[in-house]
């Protein structure tokens, strides 16, 4: 960072040399994390790099379907998460990169947020619980902390359009014209609010935040 100097190359990564998903900084095995970058090549094989030395620390299959702009690498509660083309949601070990479970997604449009700085997108949990639509009208919250046990799931009528938030101890969701807000844990719905037209953006702090329609923008306090 302080001189520009190249420090290390890493030739590893399959047929083309390029990696289908931007790299990620998953936690190290002792907790302090960023010593590790996760990467997963156009072989469909991932790859954990040392960080200081470019080191090769562990690469192997994952069995599956990757592909440029549906696939993306993403942590949270010391899982390393793995949205691969749209159909599976992967837990792996930042440890050893196997692979712990997987459960069907809806895809990374309605599943991922954008990241500040653009050009990736990153998981929505909070507190060891991962929200992730399982079908395009259903969400489900993941405990990560027990290998990716689903918590509880919530239905809608509609199509959804885009990610869930988290804001507190809250989760808020909408498909169509609707936005609900549920127990983070326990998926009990708290309140549910009309809107006029579909959702296209959510995010949520101590109130939801939406964008409705093509150019309304409504804020609601949290029930």
């Amino acid at each position: 960072m302080a001189t520009g100097r190249e420090w290390w190359s890493y030739p590893g990564l399959g047929k083309t040399g390029q990696s289908q998903a931007a790299p990620v900084t998953p936690p190290a095995p002792d907790g302090r994390g960023g010593e590790r970058f996760a990467l997963l090549s156009d072989a469909e094989e991932l790859h954990l790099i040392d960080v200081r030395t470019g080191d090769r620390l562990r690469n192997g299959p994952l069995s599956l379907t990757a592909g440029n702009g549906a696939t993306a690498l993403g942590h949270a509660a010391g899982t390393g998460l793995l949205v691969a083309a749209g159909e599976d949601l992967i837990g792996f070990s930042p440890d050893s990169g196997k692979r712990l479970w997987s459960h069907p997604t809806a895809g990374l449009d309605t599943g991922w947020p954008s990241l500040p700085g653009g050009g990736r997108r990153g998981p929505v949990a909070r507190d060891g619980v991962l929200l992730s639509w399982l079908d395009a009208r259903t969400l489900q919250a993941l405990d990560l902390a027990d290998g990716g046990r689903q918590l509880w799931r919530t239905s809608f009528d509609a199509i959804a359009r885009c990610p869930p938030a988290i804001g507190g101890d809250m989760a808020y969701v909408t498909a169509g014209q609707v936005c609900r807000a549920l127990g983070l844990r326990t998926g009990r719905v708290l309140k549910e609010w009309p809107v006029d037209e579909a959702v296209t953006w959510l995010a949520a702090d101590v109130r939801w935040y939406a964008v409705v329609g093509a150019s309304s923008l409504r804020a609601v306090n949290a029930p």
